[in-house]
Parts: C-alpha cells; sequence; structure tokens
C-alpha cells in the first residue's frame, strides 16, 4: 500500500474497519439467526463435533421410525401426512442425518478454534468472521484495480466505492447471519481472495516465479469455493481470460505452461478431497447431498440435471432474480427486496458503457476487456444453476452474484473515470456509493425471513408506528 501513507493510512484503516463493523455488529440483532434461538442453525457446530469423534453424520438419537419406513423421505407432503418427526433442512441417508452445506468452513474454522480453546464456536461468529476477511479482500482488490487502471490514486473515490460495494456484497449476510449466509460468505471470502491473488499474479507482478505462486495461492482460494458453496464456485470460470492474459504477457511455451500447471494443482487435491468425503457419505463423489434434503420439495432426483432443464422456468426465473418489481412501502422502510438490478440499478451501468467506443478501446490496450466480458456474462450463469440447482430462487441466492456486479461496476467507474477524468465523475461515484449504502441499510431494515425486524414486529405490532413517528420528529 506505498500510495496510503501518513495520514491516508490512517483515513484507510478508520473505513475499513468502521465497513466490518457496520457489517457485523448488526447481525447479533435477531434471536432467531444470532444463535439465541438455533434451531437448525447450528448444523456446523454439530458437524465440527461429530468429525472430532471421528464420523461424518450428526449424532442425533431421535430419528423417527416412520421416517425409516418411508418410501420416499424426501416428499415433504407424504411426511406432513404421516406426522414424521424430523430434523429440518438436513440430508438424510441411510438412516442418518448429514451437513449438505460446504464442509470448509468447519475444517477452517469450527474444528480449530475447538481444538485450541476448548469451546464451540457459534455459526454467528463464523459469519462475522469470514465477512470481515471478505471486506479486507475486497478493499484490496479494487484497490489494485483501481491502481491498474488509473495510476493516480482519488482515495476518496476509492474508499467510498470499497465500503459501498463491501456493504453491498454481504448485507444479506447482515440480517440473516447464521448457517445459510455462513455457507455463502465462506465461499464469497474464498473467491475474493481467489480473485485478488489471480489479479496480482497476472496483472500486478511481473517475475514469473513470484506470479506462478500467486496464481497457485489464488487457484488454492478459488478450489475451497467449492468447498463452501458450489455455485460461487463459477467464479473459477474468470481464470480464463486471465490465463489468457498470463500467456500473452509471459509466452506460450513448455516453460510456462509447465509452470502453470502448477497453479492448477489445488483444484486437483481439494476436488479428490471432496469427491472422498461426497462418496463416504452418499456412495456418490458428485453428490454433496442436495438430493438427500429434508426441506420444502422433494429433490431427490436434483442430480439428474436433464430433468431440471426447462427452458420457460429458466427465462422466468432470471427475469425474477434481475428484475423483478415489488410495490413500495407506506412504512418504513418504504422499500421491499427486489430484482438485483431493481435493488442497485447502478449494476445496469456496465452494459450502458460498454457501448462507447473509447470505454471498449481502453479496456483493450489494458488488456482486461476478456476479464470484463466473462464478469458480464457470470451472474447469469451463476443465477442458471441456482435455478437448476434449485426449487425456486430467494433474495440470499444473489449473494452468489451480488459481488460479481460489483467488481463489474467498479471496472467500468474506474475505466469511463480514467478515459474522461472529469471532477463530475468523481462527484457521480461519490454520490452512488452513498445512495449504495442508503439503500443497503433499507433493505436491511425490511421485514423477511424472520430478521431482526420480522421478529420484533410479530411481537411488538406497533414498531413500524414507532419507527415512522420517530423519523417523523427527525426530518421536523
Amino acid at each position: 500500500m506505498d500510495i496510503l501513507k501518513n495520514k491516508n493510512i490512517i483515513i484507510f484503516a478508520i473505513v475499513l474497519l468502521s465497513t466490518i463493523l457496520i457489517c457485523t455488529l448488526p447481525m447479533k440483532l435477531s434471536p432467531v439467526w444470532n444463535g439465541e434461538n438455533p434451531g437448525h442453525h447450528n448444523q456446523y457446530e454439530l458437524l465440527a463435533d461429530s468429525i472430532l469423534k471421528g464420523h461424518l453424520y450428526i449424532d442425533y438419537n431421535d430419528i423417527d421410525e416412520k421416517l425409516l419406513e418411508m418410501e420416499n423421505p424426501y416428499d415433504p407432503q407424504k411426511r406432513d401426512e404421516l406426522n414424521v418427526k424430523y430434523h429440518w433442512d438436513h440430508a438424510f441417508y441411510n438412516g442418518k442425518y448429514y451437513v449438505y452445506f460446504g464442509i470448509a468452513p468447519v475444517i477452517l474454522t469450527f474444528i480449530p478454534y475447538k481444538i485450541i480453546t476448548g469451546k464451540t464456536l457459534s455459526t454467528l461468529a463464523a459469519t462475522q468472521i469470514y465477512t470481515a476477511i471478505f471486506i479486507i479482500g475486497m478493499f484490496l482488490l479494487l484497490y489494485d484495480i483501481y491502481k491498474y487502471l488509473l495510476k493516480d490514486i482519488k482515495l476518496s473515490v476509492y474508499l467510498f466505492s470499497s465500503s459501498s460495494l463491501s456493504i453491498l456484497s454481504v448485507w444479506i449476510c447482515v440480517s440473516r447471519p447464521a448457517l445459510y449466509c455462513t455457507a455463502i460468505i465462506s465461499g464469497l471470502c474464498m473467491a475474493i481472495w481467489s480473485l485478488y491473488f489471480y489479479f496480482k499474479s497476472v496483472y500486478v507482478h511481473n517475475d514469473l516465479n513470484k506470479s506462478i505462486i500467486l496464481a497457485t495461492t489464488g487457484g488454492l482460494f478459488g478450489a475451497l469455493t467449492f468447498a463452501c458453496r458450489p455455485p460461487i464456485g463459477f467464479v473459477n470460470i474468470l481464470a480464463i481470460p486471465l490465463l489468457i492474459t498470463f500467456f500473452k504477457k509471459y509466452g506460450f511455451n513448455k516453460k510456462v505452461i509447465s509452470k502453470v500447471l502448477i497453479a492448477f494443482a489445488p483444484y486437483i487435491i481439494i476436488g479428490s478431497l471432496l469427491m472422498i468425503y461426497n462418496y463416504i457419505r452418499f456412495d456418490n463423489v458428485f453428490e454433496f447431498g442436495q438430493s438427500y434434503q429434508l426441506t420444502v420439495a422433494d429433490q431427490h432426483n436434483y442430480l439428474n440435471i436433464t430433468s431440471r432443464l426447462n427452458l420457460t422456468q429458466i427465462i422466468t426465473w432470471l427475469l425474477y432474480n434481475f428484475f423483478e418489481i415489488k410495490s413500495l412501502n407506506s412504512v418504513f422502510p418504504y422499500i421491499n427486496i427486489s430484482g438485483a438490478f431493481i435493488n442497485f440499478p447502478v449494476f445496469i451501468l456496465p452494459y450502458i458503457l460498454i457501448i462507447d467506443k473509447n470505454f471498449r478501446e481502453n479496456l483493450t490496450s489494458k488488456k482486461i476487456k476478456g476479464l470484463y466480458i466473462t464478469l458480464m456474462i457470470l451472474p447469469f450463469l451463476v443465477t442458471i444453476f441456482d435455478i437448476i440447482a434449485s426449487p425456486f430462487l430467494t433474495d440470499r441466492y444473489r449473494l452468489d452474484i451480488y459481488y460479481l456486479l460489483a467488481i463489474l461496476t467498479f471496472i467500468s467507474v474506474i475505466n469511463f473515470y480514467s478515459i474522461y477524468n472529469d471532477k463530475t465523475i468523481k462527484r457521480i461515484i461519490i454520490v452512488l456509493s452513498l445512495l449504495i449504502i442508503i439503500t443497503c441499510i433499507l433493505l436491511f431494515f425490511v421485514p423477511c425471513d424472520s430478521n431482526f425486524t420480522d421478529y420484533y414486529k410479530s411481537i411488538n405490532p406497533r414498531i413500524n408506528e414507532i419507527i415512522n413517528n420517530f423519523l417523523k420528529k427527525l426530518l421536523n
């Protein structure tokens, strides 16, 4: 961080720390998601205990005989008809309960914490840890992108952008942190650090050996995304345009190719370990537990991808994920959670600015056009995978794409700024960043999925009236 010296490094540290605290402290608010009323949200904690005991299934001693006797225990309607007692949203196979969420957080955080302290790490704390590490990675990645595209760092533009896009990328985790978002944010954490090391390898360093070390580290984090949440593993597609740029930079010969193969070793090692893990649990190297979920839909045949290829359904859910529009509220927070492009219209900018000829030429001259185009396509590919692999999409799944759209938007805005370098553009970037932060705060307050607003609203129906009266007084 050679540019951030003296008072600038203090400002940088304050903004970074503030962003982390803004995103992690409110996670404690809802008893449904902070561990006070754990429900089924403590699966990571239970899996860590099970692994330390020497097995991969969860130690439940209350397995209902009716569940064991069912011909198809994955049919939710039949379970209700038979009044079967079961543990919600677990994988169930051969009479045992398993966790279908990625194992990486358990190996990297829950087990080491238990070994070192003798205590159980809460799922909330794990989400906070991964959120903090993700935000640090986002700040550093955006710094390198900014420095590469525009040598003269405008600290205000960089810090406003980094803070707002970090908050945007994780805001859903803030209101509903435990379990589901633990899996997602751990995947995002691996993805952002993978991109950070890959970007440094290709665009920052000019020494082949150093670049290979960085690329190998990027490959390690990239491979770990599959062990957190497989849809986030699509981020590794970005390695393709980066690899092409890498070969253009260092040459396409035996020496370079042999070194590049080292960077792919983590994918082989971690991929093999995941296959062994899957086989031990489900007798299938490709089964993560999706087909054996005890949840809202029978997903027993979801491993057969062809059975899920319904073009009408894919198009419908794509439109929903990006363009769903919900009506405004008459009470605080006045807005609803809608599609990605409706929640954050700034995401449309990259698809508009690419029309500009100078914009495209600058991307080409900076050797970043391939990365940019791939980033434009990737959110749609991830969404299609989510559609095929899930019975329906929730707003939580948009976390799989928000960070990709955030990075794409940052590249587009800074690339545009580097061409026209106008003070007005600088002001617009800062205003857009503030609007993003305000939007995230308002969306955080939307009652949804037993988040703290929803939880306390059910306890005190007058909560909206109280908030509105407070806001009126504040505005007056």
